[in-house]
């Protein structure tokens, strides 16, 4: 990119290796039992991007996952950053037309999934048009014809990967329907992750002692609104494998979380909870709603039991984001406002443009 800003500083790759190096002893990641430090996050990260070079991943090339939330797809971000390549996250939901469909369009060099949908992707690997050059990994356990994650992780060094990416190089392409009803893949280059991950985090008052709970599945584009500023500042990032509306307060509870994102749906599953207590979640500082409008019932009923905490954001699929911030949001509650046409606190217009792949029908 030919603008003084986008210089190689802005490659996110070199995030996790300068928390690694200056708080190494921080907590970066939480998922399930497991609790990993930047030096030890940093570490495992290291250990798959080497893994996935030693398959022939380069600048430039492409890696799909079709994972649920956990640690390997959280890596799987990390160690592509740090090797130019670009992830393609995909739902373990769609089926196998939908798979093939988007693989096709995509063209990933490795394909990382699970032995539960192995039905499921043999019946599309021989229809892949491009199936000699993929490799494909499982991360829970051997099965003939694929790849082991862990196998090839045990053969992988831990050194930092001595890649040069650059600001103009792509670090997902993300296929979402948006508005529009048809998969499409968003091309977002790390300059503008970067462009997420700096705005957002001074737009949430995000810091390196904040707590960031994540519940809602990590392959929409969505999910990169608290994940990557919560990198970006060297925050702790806690990973639910699925939405549970009692799992996640007992963790806001536990770890005193102190961000969220959520669908309208999930908000009101938790404010309609018989055991809700507000109390429990006192420490949020931040509950950001996207996807959707949430109900102007439901906005008041979070506003007088959590105030000061609400945020709503439109428009990432179209690359013009409008943020309403909790001042806001509570006159536009009282106000009855439904529409996102009114107001617009924060744009990054230039900053996220996001540049769109053809059109790939599933």
């Amino acid at each position: 990119m030919d603008t003084p800003i986008a210089t190689n500083s802005l490659a996110l790759g070199r995030l996790l290796a300068r928390h690694a190096r200056y708080r190494p002893s921080h907590p970066a990641v939480v998922i399930g039992n497991q609790r990993l430090t930047y030096l030890q996050f940093n570490a495992f990260v290291n250990r798959w991007a080497n893994a996935l070079a030693a398959l022939g991943v380069g600048r430039g090339d492409r890696v799909a996952t079709i994972l649920p939330n956990s640690i390997e797809l959280l890596a799987t971000y990390w160690a592509c950053a740090k090797l130019g390549a670009a992830v393609v996250p995909l739902s373990p939901l769609l089926l196998a037309a939908g798979f093939l469909s988007l693989l096709n369009d995509a063209k990933p060099r490795v394909i990382l999934s699970t032995k539960t949908l192995c039905g499921v992707l043999d019946e599309v690997r021989p229809q892949l048009a491009y199936q000699a050059a993929v490799t494909w990994v499982l991360i829970d356990g051997e099965v003939p014809e694929y790849s082991s994650y862990a196998s090839l992780c045990a053969a992988a060094s831990v050194t930092e990967p001595m890649i040069e990416v650059q600001a103009g190089d792509l670090m997902t392409i993300m296929y979402t329907s948006g508005t529009t009803g048809l998969p499409k893949g968003i091309m977002h280059t790390h300059f503008i992750r970067a462009m997420y991950a700096g705005l957002m985090s001074a737009s949430w008052r995000m810091s390196p002692e904040s707590i960031v709970l994540q519940t809602g599945a990590i392959v929409f584009n969505g999910a990169m609104l608290t994940l990557l500023p919560a990198f970006h500042c060297g925050a702790t990032y806690i990973l639910h494998k699925q939405f549970d509306a009692l799992a996640m307060i007992d963790t806001i509870t536990a770890e005193k979380v102190t961000h969220i994102m959520m669908v309208p749906s999930q908000i009101i599953t938790m404010l309609n909870l018989p055991t809700f207590n507000p109390d429990k979640v006192k420490s949020l500082e931040m509950i950001l709603s996207l996807g959707a409008p949430l109900h102007k019932a439901h906005k008041e009923h979070l506003n007088r039991v959590l105030p000061n905490r609400f945020y709503e954001i439109y428009g990432v699929t179209e690359g013009f984001i409008t943020l309403t911030a909790p001042t806001r949001c509570a006159r536009q509650a009282r106000s009855g406002y439904r529409h996102r046409s009114t107001t617009c606190a924060l744009s990054m217009r230039k900053a996220v443009t996001a540049r769109r792949v053809r059109w790939a029908r599933l």
